[in-house]
């Protein structure tokens, strides 16, 4: 879309078409919990009356979900939340040589000279909604702390990481400042009794809402990459839950597995 002067720019909000406002609805709808895996979603034709369009809009909204497996068709029962907590891949422990596994992004048009990073945290405090309480394993509406991290190569933002943990365990201590110190958050965690003993990572892909247009400056429905990685003191006690999301035609994944 050109603006005035041939300059291009992205579209806004309301030049969003249609049927990717409704997948957005639907989609950050879905990721607050208020569909829960197997629930089923509202009826064409509520849609329809909601939103003001036809029912090949809505279908389309529905074949977007579909095919980023966020739904699921029953026929002539209708459209169901997929249960997408299938068997994450979970990065391989210390090995006998004391070596890990470890992941980076690059940057796919960094070119020979690379790229430094920069970013800006911000903090705040919000209730537990349905998906972070049952990941984390706390009561709905309990206060979490969040921290919300925008990296940028140059001015350009390529990631957006949201960590959150139960207030319980950062008040006082130095996580709920932006930096947080040598080590990070996980080492204040292990100062106060609470070290990480293992992280568990799941990598899916989807299209951009809204806000990634906004906040990443890239145009609605752009392929994203999404991390979620649990943070556990053992093996069954989760203390951090960090979502990330990354442009997905600017970054690569790299994963350095020990032999």
């Amino acid at each position: 879309m050109q603006a005035r002067g041939g300059e291009s720019r992205l579209p806004t909000v309301s030049e969003t078409a249609p049927f990717v406002c409704i997948a957005d609805d639907l989609r950050e709808a879905i990721c607050r919990g208020e569909y829960g895996p197997g629930h089923q979603l509202p009826t064409s034709s509520v849609l329809m009356a909601r939103y003001g369009v036809a029912r090949q809009t809505v279908q389309h909204a529905f074949d977007t979900l579909r095919a980023e497996g966020h739904v699921v068709c029953r026929n002539g029962a209708g459209r169901f939340v997929s249960d997408q907590n299938g068997t994450p891949h979970q990065p391989p422990q210390r090995g006998d040589h004391g070596r890990t596994a470890t992941r980076r992004a690059v940057l796919t048009d960094a070119g020979p000279t690379g790229w430094a990073p920069t970013s800006r945290v911000q903090i705040r405090v919000e209730p537990a909604d349905a998906r972070t309480a049952e990941t984390l394993g706390v009561p709905l509406g309990q206060a979490l702390l969040v921290r919300e991290r925008v990296t940028s190569a140059g001015d350009q933002p390529i990631q957006v990481a949201v960590s959150r943990l139960p207030r319980r365990l950062t008040a006082g201590t130095p996580i709920e400042y932006p930096d947080a110190g040598p080590g990070g958050v996980h080492a204040r965690l292990a100062e106060s009794g609470h070290r990480v003993r293992k992280s568990v990572e799941r990598v899916t892909s989807r299209l951009a809402t809204r806000t990634d247009a906004d906040t990443l400056r890239v145009s609605p429905a752009s392929p994203m990459l999404v991390i979620t990685r649990i943070a556990y003191e053992t093996s069954d006690i989760p203390v951090e839950v960090t979502d990330m999301v990354l442009a997905g035609d600017r970054l690569a994944l790299v994963y350095e597995l020990p032999s």
